[in-house]
């Protein structure tokens, strides 16, 4: 069950990441560049989380 979970959690995550890509694609295409610097600062943060909960 644990293991499961485990995965399931890591799976949402991964998701999370790769819309937030997606975004930050979006809005650099469009010209948004300073939004799409704090949308990065913020995927920066999702990833030192993910590492601590490894």
């Amino acid at each position: 069950m644990d293991v499961a979970r485990i995965k399931l959690l890591r799976n949402k995550r991964l998701v999370v990441v790769k819309q937030m890509r997606r975004d930050i694609a979006v809005l650099l295409q469009s010209g948004q560049d300073a939004t799409a610097c704090i949308r990065m600062n913020g995927q920066e943060e999702v990833k030192r989380i993910n590492v601590l909960m490894m």
